[in-house]
């Protein structure tokens, strides 16, 4: 079991790069996009996915270089993105007993 926790941590951490790469086109970089996209990776359970955009989306700046508003969706971003983080924290301290 230890071992299978290992291979989808590297696999996950290996796939990491792939999904960072960025679009710079507007379409694809909007905050309303950005939030969509989060959410629905989140929803399909691609926790490692949704990330990058949920990330992208709370740091989004109006024109006056201000955060954006703190709307309902916004909360909710941050919510997923600190589920993600305590449960990845929760996985780093589980150990699982060996038996011999």
């Amino acid at each position: 079991m230890k071992h299978k926790i290992s291979r989808i941590l590297c696999t996950a951490l290996c796939c990491a790069p792939l999904l960072a790469s960025a679009q710079t086109s507007e379409k694809s970089t909007s905050p309303k996009r950005l939030y969509q996209e989060g959410q629905t990776l989140f929803q399909q359970k691609a926790y490692a996915a949704a990330i990058s955009p949920l990330q992208a989306y709370v740091r989004q700046m109006n024109a006056d270089g201000k955060p954006l508003p703190d709307t309902g969706e916004r909360q909710e971003a941050e919510y997923m993105l600190v589920l993600r983080r305590v449960s990845n924290q929760m996985a780093a301290s589980f150990t699982l007993p060996v038996f011999r």
